[in-house]
């Protein structure tokens, strides 16, 4: 069972964390948009926490041809990313990574 879920979500993290460095997690299986949940609330290097904040499109050019103004922003200058709230933890989207294939063979 823990195989099977291993091999449907292929999530490798590994995590670094000592005293006075922040978390590191190693994003290469990481699509550019795909949203997770962690259990604490700051951000990790190559996500941002999906809080609803405005972006410009001139600085996330990657992140805007997938997602586009569907959470708000005008669309020409700016652009929305989620908000998505919990109590516990907090959800975020991968703004490194890599970015997802055209069509469903990835070629």
């Amino acid at each position: 069972m823990i195989s099977q879920l291993q091999s449907n979500f292929q999530f490798y993290l590994f995590v670094y964390l000592s005293y006075y460095k922040p978390l590191k997690i190693l994003i290469m299986d990481f699509l550019w948009g795909q949203i997770i949940w962690v259990a604490f609330d700051f951000e990790i290097e190559g996500f941002m926490k999906c809080d609803g904040r405005t972006l410009q499109i001139s600085q996330n050019q990657a992140l805007y041809s997938l997602i586009g103004n569907q959470y708000g922003g005008d669309g020409l200058t700016s652009f929305m990313i989620p908000y998505l709230k919990t109590k516990i933890g907090s959800y975020q989207i991968c703004t490194k990574g890599v970015y997802p294939p055209r069509n469903k063979y990835g070629i």
